[in-house]
């Protein structure tokens, strides 16, 4: 029989592997950089790929927040390797997502796409009203 110890352990071991599968596969906002390829940065696709992230921004701010549990199970697996680092660090997570979409809308004006405001599309809540650019 397994002591109330090594249960708790297993436990906790448990829920951070299962933690750690959840936030590696969580969506998340692509890795490309604003100097893809030229065929890439069309105004049709940038303007497509900020709408989704944007949709995915304002759906974490309708979420709740992390419990004290759930961050220290995330915390905990970071420091043994089974969750990457942005699952510990939510909030500097979401400023590195919302500079991407800042670059990105730089490289709209640029190239003399319509752009969005980003401040005003990221404190709509209403998830039916979709981002346009204007």
């Amino acid at each position: 029989m397994i002591n109330r110890f090594a249960r708790s352990l297993l436990l906790v071991g448990g829920l951070g592997v299962l933690s750690g599968c959840a936030a590696t596969n969580a969506p998340t906002l692509s890795t490309s950089s604003v100097a893809d390829t030229q065929e890439e940065l069309t105004c049709g696709r940038i303007t497509g790929r900020m709408k989704v992230w944007i949709l995915s921004l304002r759906g974490e701010g309708a979420r709740s927040g992390t419990s004290s549990l759930s961050k220290g199970l995330q915390y905990f697996g970071t420091g043994v390797g089974m969750t990457s680092g942005s699952a510990a660090d939510p909030e500097g997570n979401r400023a590195r997502r919302i500079a991407r979409l800042e670059s990105y809308n730089n490289k709209l004006k640029e190239l003399g796409c319509k752009s969005y405001d980003l401040q005003a599309e990221l404190q709509q809540t209403d998830m039916r009203v979709m981002p346009q650019p204007k």
